[in-house]
């Protein structure tokens, strides 16, 4: 117990080494200029005007009223009623200062790190794998978006609830407890009402029946008690697309062969991002759709993907018995599904925040491939000298990664310009940094960014 606390202590210390830097962050909103009419857009902003320091119920606090606009209207894009009752709740305790929403979210990022390696180790009892696993996950490059960015807090969230879901659903079962079917099964509807992409909850639990669970019973059983979770999926997925209407996007702009393509191309494409994370942005046009102004991936590209997916699928199955590349390889992908666009909303193609579930499955392969791997030779000093020392080494190197892409969030100005220059073909971007530039007053500036995105 001592010494899991102690890994427990340690991943929320090097998490909040990286992120504590945010409390001295602004909101990634700047208040529209003095003489601007009542209700005039803010000039400079990324969703958090939208979320915080202009949404009237999260201004106005934690309230009755502010309860039921959370399931209806509070929310400006996705519908996540406890992402929204959790903001409201920062500025009725802490008032509408970005030093307290961002500590909340690193506070739960943190968390989220611990109950990780707190699954892991209750699913394996291999504590080292666990710990590297969740020490992974924590300190990716690829986390800073969904940390640092206040608007991102749905990603956090139900992170919290879905993992706790997960540690419930472990210990139903194994032990058969209605009250940890119940948990599991309140912890699910507490995820996907932050975040509704956590709708593979299901089917993770069925993941974890074949490895590490090993369950016996018969897959009629197994689905049977699945089917309260996937009703509640399918109800909150029926809403939030619902909710979405507005801003989906028609078969008639973006065809159907062109989102089999790119969800294709973007599972190798956030593979790539995970060894090299590099060239990060907030916001990544979309390859097939005119109004994002993307580049089409190429054909090469399209043929590096199919056979890196295609090797890695051999593998998975190949290595079925072993039971962790498989699971770790389908957990990786059918979290990916719900984000690859086959339902398509807004331009961006991509997104840093969507590899937040799947490489959980990802990175749990990894650990315990290389733990098996090494496990006869670790008997060996040196040997296991030059592990520890190479674990460190990647862990390090994430870490301040992690920090200096956190720094790119410290404001408005800060973040568009980095993604300008990741991404020069990105008028999205372009159009954030005009309305930079006209807050503060660069109209000429502004007028050329304008140009420049078309």
């Amino acid at each position: 117990m001592r010494r899991d606390l102690a890994i427990a202590a340690a991943l929320v210390a090097a998490t909040l080494a990286i992120y504590a830097q945010t409390l001295g962050f602004a909101f990634i909103s700047l208040p529209a200029p003095a003489d601007a009419p009542p209700g005039a857009p803010a000039p400079c902003n990324f969703d958090d005007d939208k979320y915080v320091t202009r949404n009237p119920w999260v201004q106005a606090g934690l309230s009755v009223d502010g309860v039921r606009a959370a399931f209806t209207d509070a929310a400006p894009f996705n519908w996540s009623p406890l992402v929204m009752l959790s903001l409201m709740l920062d500025s009725t305790l802490f008032g509408v200062d970005p030093a307290a929403f961002h500590a909340v979210n690193a506070a739960l990022h943190a968390l989220d790190a611990v109950l990780i390696y707190a699954l892991l180790l209750s699913l394996t009892r291999a504590r080292w794998p666990s710990a590297i696993a969740a020490a992974l996950f924590a300190l990716h490059p690829l986390r800073v978006e969904s940390v640092a960015w206040v608007a991102s807090r749905k990603d956090v969230l139900s992170a919290t609830f879905g993992l706790l879901a997960l540690l419930a659903y472990t210990r139903f079962a194994r032990r058969r407890g209605l009250k940890a079917y119940a948990a599991a099964f309140a912890a699910t509807v507490a995820a996907l009402l932050s975040k509704a992409t956590w709708a593979t909850l299901p089917a993770l639990f069925l993941l974890l029946d074949y490895w590490p669970l090993r369950r016996p019973a018969s897959i009629t059983r197994l689905l049977a008690e699945k089917v309260p979770f996937v009703g509640a999926a399918a109800l909150v997925l029926l809403v939030t697309a619902a909710y979405q209407e507005g801003n989906r996007v028609g078969f008639a702009e973006l065809a159907l062969g062109d989102r089999v393509v790119h969800a294709l191309a973007t599972c190798a494409w956030y593979l790539a991002k995970t060894l090299w994370p590099t060239g990060l942005a907030p916001h990544y046009p979309h390859p097939y759709l005119a109004t994002s102004g993307g580049v089409p991936w190429t054909a090469p590209q399209l043929a590096l993907a199919a056979l890196t997916l295609v090797s890695l699928m051999a593998l998975a199955i190949r290595t079925a018995r072993r039971g962790y590349p498989l699971v770790g390889w389908l957990w990786f992908l059918g979290a990916l599904v719900p984000v690859l666009g086959f339902a398509q909303y807004g331009t961006q193609g991509m997104a840093d925040r969507y590899t937040h579930l799947p490489h959980v499955g990802l990175f749990a392969a990894v650990a315990f491939a290389g733990a098996e791997m090494l496990a006869p030779r670790l008997g060996n000093r040196r040997v296991r000298a030059v592990v520890v020392a190479a674990v460190a080494t990647v862990l390090l190197a994430l870490g301040t990664a992690s920090y200096l892409q956190t720094r790119v969030w410290r404001d408005p100005d800060t973040l568009f310009a980095h993604s300008l220059s990741a991404i020069a073909h990105n008028g999205v971007m372009r159009q954030g940094i005009a309305r930079c530039y006209q807050g503060a007053g660069r109209f000429g500036d502004a007028q050329r960014m304008l140009e420049e995105s078309h």
